[in-house]
């Protein structure tokens, strides 16, 4: 239940301001992905093919189970809210290595 209730709370976060996605980071790839299996792009047009299967598996290293990288990845966006940083494209890896986030699904970078 808990799941259901996030998941529609990051949809209605993307319909509402679809560049939101920026503030996921590296972790955007994990939260698409899961988004994906339970939505179709009827209810958000961004839910397309692109995707970083190598990030993935890097976080996927660090957090194997599904909630931890689901956590992982609202901590990430709840630090670069915080921090006015939400909209911005470029973020870190958890090793502190830089990371840009952009995906084509939801258009050309700006």
């Amino acid at each position: 239940m808990m799941q259901e209730e996030r998941l529609r709370g990051v949809i209605q976060l993307l319909q509402a301001n679809p560049s939101n996605y920026r503030a996921f980071g590296p972790y955007w790839w994990s939260i698409k992905r899961i988004l994906k299996e339970h939505y179709n792009q009827d209810v958000l047009y961004a839910l397309g093919p692109q995707d970083e299967p190598e990030t993935r598996a890097i976080l996927a290293k660090l957090w194997p189970a599904e909630e931890s990288r689901w956590e992982a990845a609202l901590n990430h966006y709840v630090e670069k809210t915080v921090h006015g940083e939400a909209q911005d494209r470029y973020s870190a890896l958890p090793d502190g290595s830089p990371y840009e986030v952009h995906d084509q699904d939801f258009g050309p970078a700006e």
